[in-house]
């Protein structure tokens, strides 16, 4: 059985008003570089740590081009709007 696309998972959940919850990078509170990668401490929404802790999450820090993901937002509001006419 092929794995399920996780974006395609999240859309869904998503539609069904599930309990997804973003960590929004205006809310990074300390970054730096280490010589494994970046350290990066971000803020989130809530009482999470107990869900954390217990394994009741999935999820990470979701990166994508700025540009690209603003200009992809256009085309489907516009695609949805000529739709309306």
């Amino acid at each position: 059985m092929p794995k399920a696309n996780s974006f395609d998972v999240m859309k869904a959940m998503c539609a069904a008003n599930g309990k997804i919850q973003i960590a929004p990078l205006g809310n990074i509170l300390n970054m730096r570089k280490t010589k494994a990668g970046t350290q990066l401490t971000i803020g989130v929404a809530g009482d999470v740590i107990t869900g954390i802790l217990l394994g009741n999450y999935v999820g990470g820090l979701i990166l994508c081009d700025k540009a690209e993901f603003q200009e992809t937002e256009r085309a489907i509001e516009a695609d949805a709007e000529r739709r309306m006419q």
